[in-house]
């Protein structure tokens, strides 16, 4: 599995140089869920203060597009995966090439009953 973490810009910016730093931590590594990037985040960096890394869960994401004194909550409903990536981690998972202890969180995500366009997940 692969998770991409920003798409290049045409600028470079000091972000860049951060994510450049943690996908280095990274490389080599077999990094099967989420959590397991909260831990590798603040080791990406050797000298000086470790990053932090804060954990949050959609219902803390809002939409500051809406209109008005409050914003909304971006996210209505939990949010789905594509079926097909849905299957393929099923099957990963009856395979064991994802770790037994990873079983719950994959089995555990919401397939889309329709086609789910998540530009971030091209992997």
């Amino acid at each position: 599995m692969t998770t991409i973490l920003w798409k290049r810009a045409i600028h470079r910016m000091e972000g860049d140089s951060v994510h450049a730093l943690i996908e280095k931590t990274a490389r080599g590594r077999e990094v099967y869920s989420p959590d397991e990037w909260y831990s590798l985040v603040p080791w990406a960096k050797v000298n000086g203060n470790p990053y932090t890394v804060i954990e949050v869960n959609q219902n803390v994401i809002f939409d500051f597009k809406s209109v008005g004194a409050f914003s909304e909550k971006a996210y209505k409903a939990l949010l789905e995966i594509n079926v097909a990536k849905y299957k393929d981690l099923i099957y990963y998972c009856d395979k064991h090439i994802i770790p037994e202890k990873y079983h719950t969180f994959y089995r555990n995500l919401l397939p889309a009953e329709h086609d789910v366009d998540n530009a971030s997940d091209e992997d």
